[in-house]
């Protein structure tokens, strides 16, 4: 640091956390001779010095940052990076690295600055620099409400002097004759910052177009560069659709013997924007006996939907549930609460309103003494069915009320002395046209909120009749994360689909290690009108990357398929003729490689057959087994058709449980069956599938974890795919594909017709 004060920066590396320090180390070659421009308190130079044994040289402005840092450091100059000649004193030295951790944001001239680097780099050497990010989304957001205030610290530090986004600093760089060769984000959830506004309290629209915008999470940046000559027209910088998310916080307290206290709740991240969430708060046995549990739905005022509720024991036995309904909304309203008041029961969507009308809203559950005592002592699990605090809505209608309300009570007044006045100078005509008093104030809150109706006694949000309405389409889902051979042959064969059911495609690359992948994915979207590329800013992970896709979907039915697989003919066509069946959930078809629904052997991995392709192997199936299926116990997730009134009515995938993935798609099969949904096995579908690209040395730990979060969640999981196995009622099917192949001349050159 070099800010004209004594304030010491204290930063430290801890392993396994991604900072700009430990970033900046990374690009350190071991035994390196560095320049580190801004020591702050030596953290970064104590790691290069214990972990690569270089050789370090440092400058600061600051007395006290010297004495901490010196231990790490061969030498420290006490200088004004703002003051020309500074690198003077450096004249005899030639260095491999000259880092600046964030210093330059602190200087008038910092032009000047990486014009001295030059010259003290060797011609090979690397210049690592980090500065923050003035495009941050909460700092926007920020800024929008028009707040800019300073602090120690952080991305608006009082002593910072200038200001950089991603374009702007690299301009910076390329114009003092430095070629920039890589960027890297940091980045920072924003409830971890000092941007602590609620997001939400932006219209929807509008947030959801600043966190869809190119380093919307980023909090700070890194640049690689090396000495270059100044390029004569700047690069154009290639700008991607990174995805995130805004949160809001619900918290569930504990009670004890004497009453409910902060040591003993349970926090969780709800998704701002998703209509339809489900929040698991996990009561452990550790709290032992509990009286009462207490739901906190939101962190902020806002309008918030709840459908259900249901606790459940260590056995997954449903011990208390609450539905949405006129007789639950009375339950809420009879319960203790504060800052929250039930609405009334939206019958068309099952889902009760809930006004929150304080930063502390929050509701005691109507759960009955006998039921906490016999849950008590015990992991048990609470699942909240909800939407998200709708702040911005609740605000508009605030800040409108206040206005009616100024209106109505000056309008009050004047009936009041009309009231005064002696009959016979009324003026007949004003009296007969004047409406109640209440009436008009309901008439205005209803016009204000949307509701024709204009109760008055509760605050509806304003309903998009076409926001539950099917679309038709069929939205085909994939994620991906390298092998771009296989994407493309997935994506090629997709495209040669043929049939009548109309599909969009969306990409989502949840950060590629390959660059070649995103330029590829860009270059497909742009020649194909039916495909959506999405690039998520940081790996987000199989199963959040699934979740994020059918969001996206709407109000479509979602193929789920992955980048590995091949599909043939009309095999969406096929799948959606069995999915929409009564009660279907979930379809999935024959495979090389998918378990029990695996061919030619069942339950192993299976090269293609002798001299079939995909093509044909479809083909075959369709011809041998037209119209077939059988009912499995859970969808295999390759090639995974869900309906989306079953997504509906489940939710998605449990992110927070299994993680990277595998095992996502049993748990959601299994809360569907729970709730009447069908899964089928589509025996006149066959999709290849290679098996494993995208985890694969991870692939058995992933496995194994995935079983045990299962088995912790579904206790007779196991017992029931032994009965299915067992059983095995797709083997009938198997052998006539097997007698047919046999006996008959290769589908691989008939046509692709069926």
């Amino acid at each position: 640091m070099t800010g004209k004060s004594n304030h010491v920066y204290l930063r430290q590396i801890s392993d396994g956390e991604r900072s700009s320090l430990s970033v900046l180390c990374s690009f350190v070659a071991p035994q390196a001779r560095v320049l580190d421009l801004g020591i702050g308190s030596g953290a970064l130079g104590q790691r290069l010095r214990q972990e690569l044994r270089c050789e370090l040289d440092g400058v600061t402005i600051n007395p006290d940052e010297k004495a901490l840092a010196s231990p790490w450091y061969r030498r420290i100059d006490l200088a004004d990076l703002d003051r020309p000649g500074w690198e003077l004193a450096f004249d005899d030295q030639s260095f491999d690295v000259i880092v600046c951790a964030d210093v330059l944001e602190h200087l008038r001239r910092p032009e000047e600055v990486l014009s001295a680097c030059r010259r003290l780099l060797r011609p090979e050497g690397t210049l690592l620099v980090s500065v923050p990010n003035v495009a941050y989304a909460g700092m926007v957001a920020d800024l929008m409400h028009g707040n800019f205030e300073y602090g120690n610290e952080g991305l608006l530090d009082r002593t910072h002097l200038r200001f950089f986004t991603r374009s702007s600093f690299r301009q910076l760089l390329e114009a003092q004759g430095w070629t920039v060769e890589r960027v890297e984000t940091i980045d920072q959830p924003l409830h971890e910052t000092e941007f602590t506004l609620a997001f939400d309290t932006l219209p929807p629209s509008v947030a959801r177009h600043l966190l869809a915008l190119p380093d919307a999470h980023a909090y700070q940046l890194v640049f690689v560069a090396r000495l270059g000559p100044q390029p004569a027209v700047l690069a154009r910088t290639v700008r991607s659709q990174h995805v995130s998310a805004a949160t809001f916080v619900a918290q569930l307290f504990v009670a004890s013997a004497d009453g409910f206290s902060s040591d003993r709740k349970i926090t969780r991240l709800g998704t701002i924007g998703l209509p339809r969430q489900t929040l698991r708060f996990e009561v452990p046995a550790s709290f032992g006996l509990w009286p009462a549990l207490r739901l906190d739905p939101a962190d902020r005022p806002g309008f918030f939907w709840l459908y259900r509720m249901c606790l459940r024991d260590a056995q997954s036995n449903v011990m208390w549930e609450w539905s949405a309904s006129a007789l639950g909304a009375q339950e809420l309203a009879g319960s203790a609460r504060h800052q929250l008041d039930p609405g009334a029961f939206d019958a068309t969507q099952a889902r009760l309103p809930l006004l929150m009308l304080g930063d502390d809203p929050y509701v005691e559950l109507p759960i009955a003494g006998d039921i906490a005592s016999r849950c008590s002592g015990q992991d048990c699990t609470l699942d909240v069915e909800c939407g998200w605090p709708m702040s911005a809505d609740y605000l508009a209608a605030s800040d409108r009320f206040k206005q009616l309300e100024t209106t109505i009570s000056g309008q009050a007044q004047q009936i009041a002395a009309l009231e005064a006045m002696p009959r016979a100078q009324e003026n007949p005509d004003l009296v007969r046209a004047r409406p109640p008093f209440a009436l008009r104030v309901r008439k205005s809150l209803g016009a204000l909120l949307g509701n024709g109706k204009g109760s008055g006694d509760h605050f509806p949000i304003r309903q998009s009749p076409a926001a539950a309405t099917f679309d038709p389409m069929v939205e085909i889902v994939i994620p991906i994360y390298g092998n771009l051979q296989l994407v493309q042959r997935c994506l090629q064969s997709v495209l040669k689909t043929v049939g009548s059911s109309a599909y969009h495609l969306t990409l989502i690359n949840d950060a590629s290690p390959e660059p070649s992948v995103r330029a590829w994915l860009q270059q497909f979207a742009a020649a194909h009108a039916k495909v959506t590329v999405l690039e998520n800013a940081r790996n987000l992970g199989f199963v959040q990357t699934v979740n994020l896709g059918m969001r996206l979907a709407g109000r479509r039915d979602v193929v789920l398929l992955n980048s590995d697989t091949e599909v043939a003919n009309d095999w969406l066509d096929r799948l959606r003729t069995a999915a929409v069946q009564e009660r279907v959930g979930t379809v999935t078809p024959f495979s090389n490689n998918a378990t029990i629904c695996s061919y030619p052997d069942y339950c192993v991995d299976n090269p293609l057959p002798p001299g079939e392709s995909t093509a044909s192997m479809d083909r075959w199936s369709a011809l041998v087994n037209p119209g077939q299926s059988v009912e499995i116990p859970t969808a295999v997730g390759f090639c995974m058709y869900v309906r989306r009134a079953c997504l509906d009515q489940v939710g998605e995938f449990d992110a927070a449980s299994f993680g990277q993935g595998y095992g996502e798609e049993n748990d959601f099969c299994l809360r569907a069956s729970a709730l009447g949904w069908r899964h089928l096995h589509a025996l006149d579908v066959f999709v290849y599938h290679e098996g494993g690209a995208s985890f694969k040395e991870t692939r058995h730990a992933l496995q194994a974890s995935a079983l045990e979060t299962i088995r912790r969640l579904h206790p007779g999981y196991e017992e029931l795919i032994r009965g299915f196995v067992q059983q095995d009622p797709a083997r009938p099917f198997r052998e006539a594909l097997d007698r047919a192949r046999a006996a008959g001349p290769s589908c691989a050159s008939a046509s692709p017709e069926i």
